[in-house]
Parts: structure tokens; sequence; C-alpha cells
């Protein structure tokens, strides 16, 4: 069966103020008969829109986004071809933060109830989001808008200590045109930037939507294709310009879509067309799924996105959680924290073992010696966990007594946790882990305070776990609330309250997912938008970190958030390769003669993961190397033992990502010194072949010269060679006389006589020539095949029967590339990094 691929090749360098919700089991988040999309940034939530109230006379053409500036600085969400417009509307954006020093604050407890109610301060944006909205807006022509309006209380450049003033208030003296201060009607400025009518009449940047995508709700496998059909809408605008589709496959779970990530790119040559991408092998889980097209010329983007649910390898998940309150009330292995049934299912296992701090700090020797589980000590943790969990209880650092002196981790510990952090791997801090007094002397605030995002000032909310609720909001949405489990908007906890430390929202790493929201009967109520003051669940990179732990016995709802938090922790880290080998087997007895045939295969379930290092040992001593394999290749190496005396031939492979994750495997063989007058030998033509293309397999006899002291004729005779082929390999040629038996399904059998072998006298040895004979095969579908059943059998000059066995064989085989297409006009993606 013959396969074209006909490949197009691109070159790579390699309430109101919430988002609208997203209906994903839509074909496309976006839908036909699109508005511009604003987004209007305002400073209180009770003050709603201004721009629909008191500067926009129409808005029927316009789909607007109104948030305050807390949650906008909060979002995590791309920004970058997101909006048609930005719009700093009216109000109070005011940057102070909540009172007392950066070190202690001093407030009483009612002072610090009042301070819950946030809303009145740090409204000011982040030097993250103004940078954001100077690159992918002001920069690159779109426009924002900002009110400004000297004496007015609701002047947004009000403060001139505020962010907001420090990034925007240059473009008073240094002008753009696409920088618009307001104080009045805006209709006329909104038409000069286009945004009203049709949007097949918008010329600023290619808007689009996707006709068909997959489903949230459809299950896919490894081999099945992910296609998209999208429909530029404004393409007339753009059809003489340079149109790139991109599709990206979020491969390392972080909920961000990077130039790495393009799995698929073409040119786009019409106002509808098509992108495709075949899904790799990989661990069970969703695949989170970005189609944009950009304008190469501008670089504006539009973008749509989504997930589908993917079924392959089940994840494994290794959960050590550490507990520091007496008993084991907080621990996950009780029904009452955690329904054991929401710990496995077809598409994962998570498996938790549990220990006390005290145990978790000591080595292994001393839990040995105290006849303890020596797989919970700090020194055991880095590969046989996922994940560590720091918790739960309130006053944790201080083993529930609050007044009780804090429980420092030594030093070794620290180390430890600092390396398997590094490494990639997965921690979970939680309730009171990062608790109110000794900043300067508590090592959990010194040693992974800047690692989990919190920083001055110390707000000392949470201290006497004032204001507490049970409610909670979701503020971005990702991994960490759809899967396993779908989380609602707001979920219901374990009574909590604050933590101690602002969240550094200037870290772009740093994602909150849920914040907490005060009760009703609350006097003083939270701002149920500011993440750096109520946070409850959020991540850093690897790090999370969530308010659990006041109270035990967690609701059902709070049980799904941990269970996809230890899931996320698992995707978020890095993994070893997986190795097969191929040949040899364990103990497979090899003839000194011959060397050790070894093939095996090498992948990595990481979707992040492209190539591997790999090496092989011999009895300890290298034999080969190679960097940079692309990952999925199977090696296929003739290596030298040097044992003609024979022995056990130790053999080591070891495989290694891009990013330090490490397999290794070890066995052995019998190397065997030969004792027969002949020895067998075979070589193969090329160990990558297509798809129905020929191989040759060159079959050798060498005879060994005799020492005898005889006059008679010697002669080796009822030589006979079989071979039992693996299924799916046709024969195309044989010797003649030789035979073939059985199916190409079960897999050929070739038989053959061969011609007697006769010695001659030479000198004071007998001597014969080699024999050769040669055996064309072709494979018929793609795939490594290992040909290792080849043997000799003939009577010896000596009468004797001797059999022999050839060496293996090795080849992979795959589908030919007969045709490449390039496009007339051939680009370089901006952003993609040189190499």
């Amino acid at each position: 069966m013959k396969r074209a691929v006909s490949m197009f090749l691109v070159l790579l360098l390699w309430s109101s103020f919430f988002f609208p919700a997203v209906n994903s089991k839509a074909a496309s988040n976006k839908q036909t008969g699109e508005k511009y999309e604003i987004l209007e940034i305002v400073s209180h939530a009770s003050s709603g829109s201004s721009l629909t109230t008191n500067y926009l006379n129409n808005t029927k053409d316009l789909n607007i986004t109104t948030m305050t500036m807390k949650r906008f600085v909060a979002l995590r969400d791309e920004l970058d071809g997101k909006y048609d417009a930005i719009v700093i509307s009216q109000g109070d954006y005011n940057p102070q933060t909540i009172g007392g020093s950066d070190d202690a604050p001093t407030a009483s407890a009612s002072q610090r109830d009042q301070q819950h109610d946030t809303k009145n301060v740090l409204n000011d944006i982040t030097n993250l989001k103004a940078k954001q909205i100077k690159d992918f807006y002001i920069e690159k022509g779109l426009p924002v808008f900002i009110y400004k309006k000297d004496g007015s209380n609701e002047n947004a450049l009000r403060y001139t200590n505020s962010k907001l003033y420090k990034n925007f208030s240059p473009y008073l003296t240094n002008k753009k045109d696409n920088v618009i201060f307001f104080n009045d009607k805006l209709q006329d400025d909104f038409a000069r930037f286009g945004l009203n009518g049709s949007l097949e009449s918008y010329k600023t940047r290619p808007r689009f939507f996707l006709t068909s995508a997959p489903s949230s709700e459809q299950v896919m496998r490894k081999g099945d294709t992910l296609s998209f059909t999208y429909n530029i809408i404004n393409y007339q605008h753009f059809k003489n310009k340079l149109l790139t589709v991109n599709l990206y496959i979020d491969s390392d779970f972080n909920d961000k879509y990077t130039s790495e990530e393009i799995v698929a790119s073409k040119q786009v040559q019409g106002a509808t067309g098509t992108i495709s991408y075949t899904l790799p092998a990989g661990y069970s889980g969703p695949r989170y799924w970005k189609v944009e097209i950009v304008d190469e010329t501008s670089a504006l983007k539009d973008y749509d996105k989504g997930f589908v649910k993917f079924r392959d390898a089940v994840p494994e998940i290794n959960v050590l959680q550490i507990m520091n309150v007496s008993g084991d009330a907080s621990s996950l292995l009780k029904e009452t924290n955690m329904k054991q049934r929401y710990l496995q299912t077809d598409d994962y296992k998570i498996s938790i073992k549990t220990t006390m701090l005290t145990d978790f700090q000591k080595s292994i020797q001393t839990l040995l010696q105290e006849r303890k589980d020596p797989s919970v000590s700090h020194e055991a943790i880095n590969g046989l966990y996922n994940m560590l969990i720091f918790g739960f209880g309130d006053s944790y650092t201080r083993g529930g007594n609050g007044s009780a002196a804090v429980t420092d981790l030594n030093d070794n510990a620290i180390n430890s946790v600092l390396r398997f952090i590094e490494t990639g791997q997965s921690v979970m801090f939680t309730h009171d882990t990062f608790f109110r007094h000794d900043d300067k002397t508590n090592k959990w605030v010194t040693q992974f305070g800047d690692i989990v995002g919190q920083i001055v000032p110390k707000t000392n909310l949470g201290r006497s776990g004032i204001n507490q609720t049970e409610k909670t909001v979701k503020v971005n949405s990702g991994l960490m609330t759809d899967y396993p489990f779908a989380l609602d908007d707001s979920i219901a906890v374990a009574t909590t309250h604050n933590q101690y430390y602002t969240l550094n929202l200037e870290d772009e790493s740093i994602i909150p997912w849920y914040n907490l929201e005060s009760k009703d009967s609350a006097t003083y109520k939270r701002d149920i938008y500011d993440s750096w003051n109520h946070y409850y669940t959020y991540s850093k990179g690897n790090v999370t970190y969530s308010g659990t732990g006041h109270t035990i016995g967690f609701p059902d709802e709070e049980q799904k958030l941990f269970v996809n938090t230890m899931y996320r922790a698992f995707f978020g880290s890095n993994h070893a390769p997986q190795l097969t080998v191929i040949t040899p087997q364990e103990n497979e007895k090899i003839p000194s003669n011959q060397p050790i045939e070894l093939s095996y295969k090498v992948e990595d379930l990481d979707l992040v993961d492209r190539t591997f290092s790999t090496k092989v040992w011999i009895n300890d001593q290298e034999v080969y190397a190679q960097n940079d394999v692309p990952n999925g290749t199977t090696i296929i190496q003739s290596l030298p033992h040097n044992m003609p005396n024979g022995g056990t031939a130790k053999i080591k492979i070891e495989a290694t990502d891009a990013r330090g994750a490490k397999v290794t495997k070890e066995f052995q063989v019998i190397i065997e010194k030969v004792s027969a007058n002949m020895e067998v030998s075979r070589t193969i033509s090329k160990t990558l072949a297509p798809v129905d293309e020929s191989i040759a397999i060159q079959y050798t006899i060498t005879p060994k010269p005799l020492s005898l002291l005889t006059n008679t004729l010697l002669k080796v005779t009822n030589v006979a060679f079989e071979e039992k082929l693996p299924a799916g390999i046709e024969v195309v040629s044989l010797p003649s006389g030789f035979t073939k038996q059985g199916t190409i399904t079960e897999g050929y059998t070739i038989k053959g006589v061969l011609p007697d072998i006769s010695f001659i006298k030479s000198g004071t040895t007998y001597i014969a020539e080699p024999q050769t004979f040669a055996i064309q095969v072709k494979p018929t579908k793609k795939g490594t095949f290992s040909l290792s059943q080849a043997k000799l059998t003939y009577k010896d000059v000596n009468t004797q029967v001797v059999h022999l066995a050839f060496n293996a064989v090795s080849f992979v085989s795959d589908y030919k590339i007969t045709d490449v297409t390039l496009p007339s006009t051939i680009f370089v993606n901006r952003g993609v990094p040189k190499k």
C-alpha cells in the first residue's frame, strides 16, 4: 500500500463584571454576527458602564465587556488579539494599600475586620498589565481611551503616585493618535477607528469565527485529527496582505500559549479555510487549543480557544501529604475529607501517602532505625512523588496552636523541597503556612515566601481568624477549574479566612483561581474581585497555594478542587521518558563472534519534550551516545562486546529529556563462546525504510580454518536455512530453491537448502570459501520490525548436527513523503526564537 503525504510547509524559526460565560459545547466560543470587542475598565463594580450611559449614543455594533481594575489585573487571559479597543473609564483608581507598616501592621481586630472591605483601595493598574496595553494595543495602532478631567475625583490619572499615572501620563506630552484622553462623547472617535457598522468593513485587524471545531465533550485518541474551519469576516480588506493561521496546543499546561507550542501553521488563501493536527501519544486529559489569525505586516490578530478530552496513557499521580496537627484529622485518606472514588477513574489514578512534618524532616537512615517508612523522608521525595502537600490545619506551622513557637523546617528538608520545586515537581502550601509573626526568622516565610509569590505589605488580615466564610468566587478558568471536575463559578469550602500577605499580581506566572467572598451576614464585605488580598487558591508555576485548613471536613466541591489541583500538579511537572527495549531480551544468548544488536525506542509523553539524549554502556564502558534525538525515535545499533571467550554482558541504557528527567534500563545478556567450525552473520541494507520499498538482507556463512591430521575429504553437509519473519513483511525475492510458507498477517516462514561446503587443504590447515545469499523483503505497514529468528542447521565434518543462530537485525518503517509544495511567499513568525 503506497501512501503519499502532501505537506504545505511554512518556515518556522523555531453579575455584570465577569467575562461572558463560555459555551464549551459549541463549535466555537465565537459566533456569526459578531460585534466589535470593547474592554471597559472601571474602578468600582457599583459604577456600572460609563460608556453606555455617558459617552456612546449607539452601542448596537459593540460588545462591551466591563470589569473592575482589580479583576483586570488578576485575569490571565491573553490580551493580545482579544479586543478592538480598551477604555479606562472615569473612576477613583486609588493606589493605596491596606494600612499599617509593611512589616507588621498593628491594627486591632475590629480595624482588620473593616479592612476586609477593600473596594476603595488597590484600584491601581499593574505594570504588567500596563505594559501589555502598550505593547499589544498602543504600539500596534489599536485605540486606547483614558478618562481625564482635571479637578475631578474621577480623573483616571488623578493619583500621581499611581502606576496608572506613571505608565500613561507620558502620552499627554508624547502624543499618539490612538491614545485618546476624553471627558466627552466618544461616538466620533469610535467611528474614526472604524468601530461602527458591520465588521465586514473593519480594516484594522482580521476578525474571524470558527464554523467547525471539536466539542469539549468529544473524547479523542492518539492518531485522531483536530480539525478547525474558520471564516474571516473582513477578509476583503486583507486579501492582498499576508495572513497566517496558527494552531497551538498548550503542551506544558500552564494556561499560556507560546510560539514553541504552534503545531500547525499556514498561509491564509481565502475567506474560509481549515487547519488540522493529528494528536500524538500522551497522557489522558484535556488538550487545550488556540486558533489565531495574524496579519503579518502589523502583528494584529484575532483568536479563539477551547479544549477537547484526550484518552491514552493513564497518568499515575503520587502525592505525599505532610501534616502538622496532632492526629490524622486532615488526612486526605479519610472519607470525610476526600471521597476515595474521586481519586481514580479510567483517565487517572491518584495515590496519596500521609506523614507528619516531624518524620518528613528525618533522614532515610533515621526512619529505618525507627522502623518507619523511609519513603516519607525529605531525602526520598525527588522522583518518587509528583506533589507535596503541606497541610491541612489551623496555625499549621505552630502545630495547631496559634501561640506556640513556629515549627521550622530544618535546612536539609528545606533544600530537598527547593530542589523538588526547581526540577519542575509540584508543591502545595496551605492555610497558615505563612503565618503572622516572626517574619525575620520564620523559615517558611524567608525560604518560600518569594517562591509562592506572597509579598509585603503584610496585611495580617488573617490574624485571629476574623470575617470567616465558606464562599468563593472564580477568577480565572483553566485546567485547575476544568478537569477532571468542571467546577462552578462559586464553590463551597470549609470555613476559612484571609491570609497574611499580599499576592504579587505583578508576577505573570501567578494565576488566581478563586477568591474568598464574605458571608451575607458579614458587616464588612470583601471586594470579590480583589486577588491582592482575598485570594483563596492560586498557582505560581508548579507551586499552588490554598487557604484551606482553618477547619477540617471539606465540602464536596472543595474535594473536587483538590483533585483538580493534584491532577494539574502532574501535568505541570516534568516526567521521565519511556524506554522500551526491543532487542536483545534479558539473558538472551549471543554467540561471541557476533555483536550485540541493540534496538530500543524512547518516547516522552510530555508534549513539551521534543528531543532527548541517550547513552549506552556495556560492562560499565560507554559504547554509544547521541544528543538531540527526536522524541519517538527507535535507536538501532550494532555494538561490539569484546568478549571472545564469552561471559555475562551487562547493558545499561539511559535516556534524558531536555529538562533533565531521566530513565534508565539495565539488563544482561549471555555471551557464548563459539566452538563451531562455522560462523554465521547477516547485515541489512537500511534501518529506516519507506513502506512498500525493498530491503536487502545479506547472509554470510564463514567456515573457520581446520587444523586436522587427515587426508580425508572434509565436507559440511545437509546445510539448511530457516527463518520466521514478523507479520507485516512481504517477501520480494528468494534464492533459488528457497520457499516461503504462511501468510503476511501471521508472518512468513522461509526455508531453503544450501550447497555442501567442502574444505580443501592449504598448507597445514583445511579452508573453505565463505558462502553468501540474499533475501529481499518489504514492510507493508509502518512500525518497528525485529528479525531475530534466523537459524542454520548442518552436519559438521565430524557428522554431528550443529544449530547456529544469525544475529538479530531491526529496522523502522514509515510512509514516504512524495510531494512537497512550498507557498509563493515564505514568512518568519514574529516572536519565534532564532533557534
